[in-house]
């Protein structure tokens, strides 16, 4: 009720409103084509590796493969997949367009100034996240250059590229897992949160609400649908690496957050903002890292669970923080009435992705090709999405604080909040929990902890 009022300003007239409804189904285009070319239509490249053996790129092996031993068959890998997409540029950037000129015109037809206001106004978000989100990580790239220069020093290459980035460090182990494996460690790391947490937990395993190993056609990464009075579906494409069991409880907790929702709260209740969903998935990540640290015994098994670990806060703190810059300056381009070309979009991508990495600075070589690293990303065509896993990674890290200090009641502090729905506006209910995400302190505290993190590494 209160929202509805809220939003008196924003309502149309009878005939306004009936047109801007049936613009919808035009406006879901461009992501509904991007996905069909992307996930189904594109032709992917087949490579020849130093081995002999040759595969096809689509993303889980291009995902698995980055991970190779040997420096040319990374890069190889890298660009063969970047230009596989780099081959539709001129489409992509054409749905691209679209797909922001589509969020612009909604946001102006319903007397919004700009897309972001849209975004974040209607769930009525302070915009200052999205500042401070951007602002932070680049107040702490020293830090992120820290850990860049000690992983050159881990995988022992010069010169050093993007795609060494990905590549196995000397001095440790690696590992695999099987799914059971994957079941085992996420169920045990997860016990920390409760009964009622680990029975969803159990549900989710025991159901099978998993789609758990690739398959043709089949989209990538990972994902959860919610389905009221069901239960969630989760995605996942698992190849038995340590990113694919970080998938499976990062997944999972979205998941048992909607489940939690589903069972504490009404319907009309159960429609959480978006820009909560990524901060327990991130939550679980941390809690399974702790887990397998204090499981293991091995030095270079730790060793190299820390430093994916490291790799998966650098991608949320650094990597999204990037990419809300650079989607916010797809939006300012198209308010001023200019048009998102792929040579735009190229160059803007290449110069930030050079700017956070510090190509200036020769830590990483950031390639002419990596400019077309806008094409893939599928979070780009939601509203303002990317910056949720910024942002969620830093409330995930108060909560841990939270958790690790305050022990049973934080526990049941974090719990309720993820019970708590839609209940109340997604700052106030953060507020509550005792998480203030307009506070540039929130932030420099989540990054004294990945610098702590930083610290045990070296």
């Amino acid at each position: 009720v209160r929202d509805t009022f809220r939003e008196e300003t924003r309502s149309l007239p009878p005939e306004a409103s009936r047109l801007v409804g049936l613009s919808r189904p035009l406006t879901l285009q461009p992501r509904t084509t991007y996905q069909a070319l992307l996930y189904s239509d594109l032709p992917w490249a087949d490579v020849t590796l130093s081995d002999g053996t040759t595969h096809t790129l689509d993303y889980p092996t291009y995902s698995r493969l980055l991970g190779s031993e040997n420096a040319a068959d990374r890069r190889l890998v890298r660009e063969s997949y970047r230009t596989s997409l780099a081959s539709y540029r001129n489409t992509f950037a054409a749905l691209m367009n679209s797909e922001i000129q589509s969020q612009h015109f909604l946001a102006r037809a319903r007397h919004f100034k700009n897309a972001l206001e849209a975004r974040f106004l209607s769930d009525n978000l302070d915009p200052a996240v999205l500042t401070l989100t951007v602002e932070m990580a680049r107040e702490h790239l020293p830090v992120y250059h820290r850990y860049l220069e000690l992983k050159k020093r881990l995988v022992g290459l010069e010169p050093f590229r993007v795609s060494d980035l990905f590549a196995p460090a000397r001095r440790v182990t690696e590992r695999t897992y099987t799914f059971q494996e994957a079941r085992t460690a996420v169920q045990a790391s997860l016990e920390v949160l409760g009964e009622e947490y680990s029975e969803g937990v159990s549900r989710a395993f025991e159901d099978r609400w998993f789609d758990v190993y690739p398959a043709e056609n089949k989209r990538g990464f990972g994902g959860v649908t919610q389905v009221y009075g069901l239960h969630p579906y989760i995605l996942l494409n698992f190849t038995g690496t340590y990113r694919d069991v970080n998938v499976v409880t990062h997944e999972l907790g979205h998941a048992i957050q909607f489940w939690l929702i589903d069972r504490h709260q009404p319907c009309v209740n159960s429609s959480t903002s978006s820009f909560l969903f990524e901060m327990a998935a991130h939550f679980n990540e941390h809690l399974l890292v702790d887990h397998l640290l204090e499981e293991e015994e091995d030095r270079r098994v730790r060793l190299f669970i820390l430093t994916r670990h490291l790799e998966s806060l650098t991608a949320a703190l650094f990597g999204q923080a990037r990419l809300a810059e650079f989607e916010h300056d797809m939006h300012l381009r198209v308010e001023g009435g200019g048009t998102l070309d792929a040579d735009w979009l190229t160059e803007r991508y290449l110069e930030l992705s050079r700017e956070y990495q510090g190509h200036d600075q020769g830590l990483v070589i950031v390639d002419e090709i990596e400019g077309f690293g806008w094409i893939g990303i599928d979070q780009l065509f939601t509203s303002y999405y990317v910056v949720n896993y910024a942002s969620g990674m830093v409330a995930a890290l108060a909560f841990k604080d939270m958790v690790d200090t305050q022990e049973t009641a934080g526990v049941e502090r974090y719990v309720e909040f993820l019970r708590s729905g839609g209940t109340d506006d997604p700052l106030v209910l953060l507020e509550q929990a005792g998480v203030d995400l307009t506070n540039p302190e929130t932030y420099r505290a989540a990054f004294r902890q990945f610098e702590a993190l930083v610290a045990e590494l070296e």
